[in-house]
């Protein structure tokens, strides 16, 4: 029963009004607790088919309560043109893929991400008094900090060492890939919170999680993930126009790389500054880049086994394995049209975010604004290196991409609105 017949009832009906009325207030409140609890669990892969079962109900549920109070199912944020588009030509390349049958599942994943990223920014709109979002930040320092104590136990418990690389921090049943992206994401989130909370304790505690997070991405011993974290600070200091910190942060990254040398000419850090596996990164992205030219428009099939379907493996090592490169995986796979839009959904999030921030700098939502963005180009430097935008992570992407655009789209709307004339 949508609420505009209800109200239209005479006063003998008025405790059904209040009663319909209760009960979509409490079920948007479960909805708010469910983006929590999504986000909370997008830190552990091995949760992600029950996250997913329990996000195709929080939809469905999000759905019937818009149906029933008679509101629009449409949201609009600064990327849905370019995103649409993106998911539009990956499927429309379906057809012409070396196994349509996996790169069609591979789109389905696709489009429960993009329905993440809508539904996410539907419970921040319509929430906004309730406002899920301190508890989707708090999510985040917890997540954050067990997987952060889980991988500096294990990699103490299994012999880790600052002598080298042999053995490196991992997250919860995944690897130490998963681990440097999850804290790419994290660390310019947690670092926005430990500036802006309100609570002495909030900001003591996100700041303890933020060290943690630093130690564990340094022992990971992932060079993506260094270069990464370097590209979200130098970013930063780019966008608030800190010279200083960019200029210190460069100088001491030459000196500790000229460090790490030194030490490998003596024994330490040997497997840290190899040259091996970049130069297996780089036989895979030349082939790669050969055959995105003889497969331009449509590719040979989203998804990252693709490249193992069609190819048979390694172009030296023979192995099993992806393109190690998410933008290539995505133009061998759906050509470089659907490369194009992708880079237009990341960029035009990053700008919207950039330009709404530094109109509010001094303002919590300002800064939170600034750090998703510099996480968007952490990110994206990260997935130049390895395929890891998949699975949970992707879900904890999107959620947080939600959360700065629907304050870009809230205060658009406002701006809009103020301009428009009384009637």
């Amino acid at each position: 029963m949508r609420l505009e017949t209800v109200r239209h009832r005479p006063a003998s009906g008025l405790w059904e009004i209040q009663s319909v009325r209760r009960t979509s207030r409490f079920l948007w409140t479960v909805e708010g607790h469910g983006l929590v609890l999504l986000t909370f669990m997008s830190f552990f892969p091995r949760w992600s088919h029950v996250a997913e079962y329990l996000f195709i109900g929080f939809l469905i549920g999000a759905g019937i309560l818009i149906w029933v109070e008679g509101e629009s199912f449409l949201v609009r944020t600064p990327i849905d043109v370019p995103l649409l588009l993106f998911a539009g030509w990956v499927l429309l390349s379906v057809p012409f893929a070396t196994d349509p049958t996996y790169s069609f599942a591979e789109w389905r994943k696709l489009v429960m991400k993009i329905l993440v990223f809508y539904w996410a920014v539907l419970l921040f709109k319509h929430e906004r008094e309730r406002n899920p979002l301190h508890g989707v930040l708090a999510a985040v320092v917890v997540g954050t900090a067990t997987i952060s104590l889980y991988a500096l136990a294990d990699f103490l418990a299994s012999g880790g060492s600052w002598r080298d690389r042999l053995v490196r921090a991992g997250a919860p049943s995944s690897d130490y890939n998963w681990l440097s992206t999850y804290l790419i994401i994290a660390i310019p989130i947690l670092a926005v919170t430990a500036c802006t909370a309100r609570r002495q304790w909030q900001r003591l505690a996100t700041a303890g999680t933020l060290g943690l997070a630093l130690v564990g991405q340094a022992v990971s011993y992932t060079r993506a993930g260094w270069l990464g974290l370097l590209v979200e600070v130098l970013t930063f200091g780019w966008l608030t126009r800190h010279r200083k910190l960019t200029t210190v942060l460069l100088a001491a990254s030459v000196v500790l790389g000229m460090a790490f040398l030194a030490a490998s000419k003596v024994g330490y850090h040997r497997a840290t500054v190899s040259a091996e596996t970049w130069e297996y990164r780089v036989a895979l992205w030349k082939k790669g880049a050969g055959e995105i030219i003889a497969y331009p428009v449509f590719g040979v099939g989203y998804g990252n086994d693709t490249y193992t379907k069609k190819y048979g493996g390694h172009p030296v090592t023979k192995d099993p394995t992806g393109l190690h490169n998410m933008f290539l995986m995505v133009a061998l796979g759906s050509g470089v049209p659907a490369l194009i839009f992708l880079l237009w959904t990341l960029g035009a999030a990053g700008t919207s975010l950039v330009r709404r921030a530094r109109e509010q700098l001094s303002q919590g939502q300002g800064m939170l604004m600034l750090g998703i963005a510099v996480m968007i180009a952490g990110f994206a430097v990260r997935n130049l290196f390895d395929y890891m935008f998949a699975g949970s992570l992707a879900c904890l992407f999107w959620i947080l991409t939600a959360a700065g655009l629907q304050e870009v789209t809230y205060k658009e709307g406002l701006s809009a609105g103020q301009r428009r004339p009384n009637n």
